[in-house]
């Protein structure tokens, strides 16, 4: 017997095998455990400072290059990017992969405290956020 002729014929047995086929699809699709958006922790810091009353361009030599350089040093770092507004410094370090933030947080904070010297006694402590 054929499939077409054993369809024809057996209509019940069949609607009764596509119904099991469509709920056994249902549960397995609902025990399946994926996610679409990973959460993922991008390992970036934040250094801000506050310098009330600054020009963009006070701001950049005075605070967001002296910061840069001081925390040039620190290990594993992948990029540094920063800008400078009228009053803001920020800068953004981005480490490489697997890096643990809470330890590249305080070897930052570390290199700031070096360098607080440095920076303009107006000038507000920098934030480091991670």
């Amino acid at each position: 017997m054929k499939l077409p002729e054993f369809s024809v014929n057996r209509k019940v047995t069949v609607i009764m095998l596509t119904i099991l086929t469509v709920i056994l699809g249902i549960v397995a699709f609902t025990q399946l455990g994926f996610e679409m958006l990973p959460d993922l922790n991008y390992p970036t810091i934040s250094i801000v400072t506050t310098y009330p009353g600054a020009a963009s361009e006070d701001v950049e030599e005075m605070i967001t290059k002296t910061l840069e350089t001081s925390i040039a040093g620190v290990k594993r770092i992948k990029n540094i990017k920063s800008e400078s507004m009228e009053g803001i410094s920020l800068i953004m370090v981005e480490f490489v992969w697997g890096t643990n933030l809470d330890f590249a947080a305080q070897d930052l904070r570390d290199a700031i405290d070096q360098s607080l010297d440095y920076l303009p006694g107006d000038a507000k402590r920098p934030m480091v956020m991670k």
